[in-house]
């Protein structure tokens, strides 16, 4: 698999018992792609933020759910 930091491409790479562990975060952690380039790059968008994107709550919802995200890896390798 190429290198890659998108989660959609990610996802698709797990085995399937592994989607299958994650799969009531699959929404919010795809969610998480949108802000990928425009937090690490704040210039791609131009020079200016997109309206609404991303925000604080924005910001705190994706903590969130790498938060849970991480909970949940870790149960799964503690199994």
């Amino acid at each position: 698999m190429p290198r890659t930091h998108k989660v959609d491409d990610l996802w698709r790479a797990l085995p399937e018992s592994a989607r299958e562990a994650f799969a009531s975060l699959q929404d919010e952690l795809l969610e998480l792609d949108q802000y990928y380039t425009v937090t690490r790059y704040p210039d791609a968008a131009g020079g200016t933020r997109p309206q609404g994107l991303p925000g604080q709550g924005h910001a705190e919802t994706a903590l969130q759910t790498a938060e849970r995200c991480w909970g949940l890896s870790r149960q799964v390798v503690a199994g």
